[in-house]
């Protein structure tokens, strides 16, 4: 029998062996943990605590699902079981949560336990946090998807033919680079600070067509504190929805928005657009995201001004520069387009020739900015009748042209009649001077007039002379600016 000094030298070898061995984990710089065959933590050391966000007393004694969200318990215990029927050690890399901490990816170096008879009796595990290097990566990865989808963006820049087709192609593009969003919208602000959503996906159309606010009473404005150029992240925007002020639009799943990073988009020092990237996952969005969300900001007004110069460019290519109708060379094409089918079906086609009457003489003694508004009096009443079936053109200086579907020729002259009424009772204000004009019109039947767009064209342009040479109307001045 063991005497009693020998049992506590014995004892005292044990716990020197102990604190020795707890010295050693200690010093391990990653995270170590050790669990047995049952699964349940027997022994951890401090920096693995300090990922997992508990005290050792919380670790020890319990199992991955008490401290590990369920998904990434799920995979730590499949890999578990791997070791127990192979035997050997297996090194792979993971993303892990666990309960009230942060996301963050590690390499995994697991072995088995295994005793004198050759059974596995637990599991030892060293972490190493490559969360850094991952995002880093994740970034660099998400830098070039970007720059290819802006490069692609470039080359049919040229096939956009309005702001929404453009910024659905980059929407589309951005929830391809943020992959936790499900849900996206471009709003747009006008001058008045009024936002209202250009295109949307994911959300309910009627909700989307109704939704207006003031930029000041958005989140945006909230978190950012006013600053334009300044990138929003929130991770928790529900605490948001609740004020008076604030409004989101319901999604067509019906679920909760989450989180959001808002991106403004500043053109000649103004907020024109903001592109909202949505998820309904909570603390999704990460500092990669915000680096991905701050080039896009600073190179998206660059594309939108390539893309808005071209616009402008086409623009002007098939409409008048100073009243927006369409210009002779578009008009003709219509016009003959019309015609073309008018053979083909019995509704009336109409051609109308208006002209401006004494625009000369407004240019010479009122002045070309009030010649300028004269035209643009004109485009106006003009603008007022126009619908799928009157189309109107400015083909020359003082001239202007329309087409007009499913009226007969009574109908259209009365119409015209009544706006020359309308036109000479008008009021036109240019500077501090005030004049009244006219204007003249023909109109030329197909099928009665003839067949073909410059027979109309001319029959119309000879009755629109005929009706100036019967009233001969002057243009009346009703105050000069030296009049006092």
């Amino acid at each position: 029998m063991m005497s009693n000094n020998k049992q506590m030298d014995v004892y005292e070898q044990l716990l020197k062996e102990r604190e020795f061995n707890k010295s050693i984990i200690e010093g391990i710089p990653n995270p170590f943990f050790y669990k047995d065959n049952k699964g349940v933590y027997k022994v951890c050391n401090e920096m693995f605590a300090k990922v997992v966000g508990l005290p050792k007393e919380k670790i020890i004694g319990h199992k991955v699902f008490d401290i590990s969200e369920e998904e990434s318990a799920n995979r730590s215990i499949a890999i578990d079981r791997q070791i127990y029927e192979t035997k050997e050690r297996i090194t792979y890399e993971d993303e892990y949560k666990y309960i009230n901490r942060e996301k963050y990816h590690v390499v995994v170096h697991k072995a088995p336990h295994i005793d004198n008879s050759g059974k596995v009796i637990g599991i030892i595990g060293i972490m190493q946090d490559i969360t850094g290097t991952y995002e880093n990566e994740k970034k660099l990865d998400k830098l070039y998807q970007i720059k290819d989808a802006f490069l692609s963006i470039n080359k049919n820049i040229l096939k956009y033919k309005s702001e929404e087709e453009f910024f659905d192609s980059i929407q589309g593009e951005m929830q391809k680079v943020f992959e936790a969003c499900e849900q996206s919208s471009v709003l747009s602000i006008d001058d008045d600070h009024l936002m209202t959503i250009l295109v949307s996906r994911g959300y309910i159309e009627e909700k989307v067509k109704k939704f207006s606010l003031r930029y000041e009473d958005s989140y945006v404005f909230d978190k950012s504190k006013g600053n334009l150029s300044e990138i929003v992240v929130i991770n928790d925007i529900q605490d948001f929805i609740g004020r008076d002020k604030m409004k989101i639009v319901d999604s067509k799943t019906g679920s909760r928005v989450e989180s959001t990073i808002a991106i403004p988009i500043v053109i000649e020092n103004k907020l024109k657009f903001i592109l909202s990237m949505d998820s309904k996952e909570n603390n999704v969005y990460t500092e990669a995201d915000r680096v991905i969300a701050e080039y896009i900001r600073e190179e998206l007004p660059i594309i939108y001004r390539v893309f808005d110069l071209h616009r402008q460019t086409l623009h002007l290519t098939k409409y008048d520069g100073l009243t927006g109708l369409l210009n002779r060379r578009t008009f003709d094409k219509i016009t003959e387009g019309i015609i073309d089918h008018s053979g083909k079906s019995i509704v009336p086609v109409l051609i109308v020739i208006i002209d401006l009457d004494k625009l000369k003489y407004v240019n010479d003694n009122i002045g070309h900015l009030a010649g300028d508004k004269y035209i643009i009096t004109m485009k106006d009443f003009l603008e007022n009748c126009q619908n799928d079936d009157i189309i109107f053109s400015r083909i020359g200086g003082d001239e202007f042209a329309g087409v007009i579907r499913g009226m007969n020729i009574n109908e259209a002259r009365n119409l015209f009649l009544e706006m020359q009424r309308k036109f000479n009772q008008e009021e036109i204000y240019s500077d501090e001077q005030c004049f009244k004009g006219n204007f003249s019109f023909g109109i030329a039947q197909y099928g009665v007039d003839g067949h073909r767009k410059s027979t109309l064209m001319r029959i119309a342009d000879t009755r629109m002379y005929e009706d100036k040479a019967s009233h001969k109307r002057g243009i009346e001045v009703i105050f000069r600016e030296s009049d006092g």
